[in-house]
């Protein structure tokens, strides 16, 4: 009995330890922090999902090159919520730009998984269009699925990508950025990055830029 009872301690103390180790930072972002205010919540266990940071960072290099970066850290409780935000269809352009994922990670048994940088081909697949609106486009256009594996219900998945456009700063950066989220979110972001010199002349309307 005595020996039951320490083993259900010791594995009481190994699941507590699991569950308390750090998500740590990404990109800047304390995801601890994030996840402790979205626990706060008052409603936190009746969302199918809470976006802990949903981000996209554009930034104009100095030789004119666009890059944009799209930052995701999403907690699931649901297989609604796993339905939204699991897969994701990423379109560019091969032709005329370059399509680089730095982050594709599940939160499962107190760690990341994968805990090594490299990330699973099985996890990046090319895929045709979901939708071409003109054939013209159909030439270079590509989509990329990305997919986390090993979910476990409930989880916390992150997804990183940058897509470059050489040279594509020329002619302006342009798209839209919708903050508002049909699920709770705790960071929704959008930043313009440009060089030291460069003015910045955004269009407005409705006397917003």
């Amino acid at each position: 009995m005595k020996r039951a009872i320490l083993l259900s301690t010791l594995a009481l103390l190994i699941a507590t330890t699991a569950a308390a180790a750090p998500l740590g930072v990404s990109s800047g972002r304390d995801l601890d922090a994030l996840l402790a205010r979205a626990r706060a919540l008052p409603d936190f266990a009746q969302h199918d999902a809470v976006l802990l940071c949903d981000a996209r960072a554009t930034t104009v290099t100095a030789g004119g090159d666009l890059a944009t970066r799209t930052h995701q850290v999403v907690w699931i409780a649901t297989r609604s919520g796993l339905q939204a935000y699991a897969d994701q269809r990423v379109p560019w352009r091969a032709g005329a730009s370059s399509l680089a994922v730095l982050k594709l990670r599940t939160w499962r048994d107190g760690g990341w998984w994968p805990d090594a940088p490299p990330i699973s081909p099985t996890a990046v697949v090319e895929t045709l269009p979901y939708a071409v609106e003109h054939a013209a486009d159909y030439a270079d256009l590509r989509e990329t699925m990305l997919l986390h594996d090993g979910v476990e219900l409930p989880c916390l998945l992150e997804t990183e990508y940058e897509i470059v456009e050489p040279g594509g700063a020329q002619a302006g950066a342009d798209g839209l950025w919708i903050f508002a989220r049909r699920d709770p979110a705790l960071l929704s972001e959008l930043s313009l990055c440009v060089p030291t010199g460069v003015a910045v002349r955004p269009p407005a309307r409705r006397r917003a830029p």
